[in-house]
């Protein structure tokens, strides 16, 4: 094999190992990114299911009917 194909091989090479890593660290980024915003929207949607819940529920602490008597309730 000639000189100049063994640095031919040698930079095609460089630049193959280049382009793997920056490929790598650019969707391990974008990764993060996704998988943080599915984190932030769940908590998000958590956080309103948890007051679309306590809301729906009536407050009956302070009802007039004697709830342990099942004729009256």
């Amino acid at each position: 094999m000639s000189r100049k194909a063994k640095i031919v091989l040698a930079i095609t090479f460089m630049v193959a190992v280049l382009v793997s890593a920056f490929s790598y660290f650019y969707i391990s980024e974008i990764l993060e990114q996704r998988i943080t915003s599915a984190y932030e929207m769940a908590s998000l949607l958590t956080a309103q299911l948890y007051l679309v819940a306590t809301t729906a529920v009536p407050d009956l602490s302070s009802t007039k009917v004697d709830t342990s008597d099942p004729a009256a309730v």
